[in-house]
């Protein structure tokens, strides 16, 4: 007989009896007894081959259980951190837009902005003039108009910014059509 594993094993060593002085070993229906009983632990050893299986299984189950429990542990420990990091970001954003607009409101900043339009004032032409000629293409096409776009596009016509301005920088980027299609 092959041992059933590790259930089998401690099932054998728990049940060693040995019998007191006062039995007669020889006694045919203790004997038929014991041959009962030894046929039943062998009916049995499949059952707990298979119920050792299951026990080492519910370890590794209960192994990898553990693992996950630490896991989770250590996720709720670094989301409880992330918190506590984004409860602080408004307070930084805050003191980012003071410092910001202490930067805008300087006298320096003025400044720089001033002498920046005198010293480089042809970059800021050159686009104006660009974006001009631009927007006269457009309106020259024939394939942009004004009414309809301002009526399609309310909220255009509700800032009241130029149509053809507006195609060019924002309206054709957005997929915004410039005229009926139909």
């Amino acid at each position: 007989m092959k041992p059933a594993g590790l259930l089998f094993a401690r099932f054998t060593l728990d049940c060693q009896v040995y019998p007191p002085d006062d039995i007669d070993l020889d006694d045919v229906s203790l004997q038929d007894k014991v041959a009962q009983w030894a046929n039943e632990f062998v009916r049995l050893i499949p059952a707990l081959t298979l119920l050792d299986r299951y026990y080492i299984q519910m370890g590794v189950a209960a192994q990898a259980w553990e693992e996950k429990e630490h896991a989770m542990k250590e996720l709720s420990a670094q989301l409880v951190e992330n918190m506590h990091t984004m409860d602080e970001l408004p307070s930084q954003l805050a003191e980012k837009d003071t410092q910001l607009d202490k930067i805008i409101n300087s006298k320096s900043w003025k400044i720089v902005l001033f002498f920046h339009g005198i010293i480089f004032p042809c970059k800021i032409n050159e686009r104006n003039r660009k974006i001009k000629e631009n927007v006269l293409l457009i309106k020259s096409s024939g394939l942009f108009d004004e009414t309809w776009y301002l009526a399609n596009n309310p909220d255009v016509a509700q800032a009241k910014v130029n149509p053809a301005l507006h195609y060019l920088c924002y309206g054709g980027l957005e997929g915004r059509d410039p005229r009926s299609i139909i």
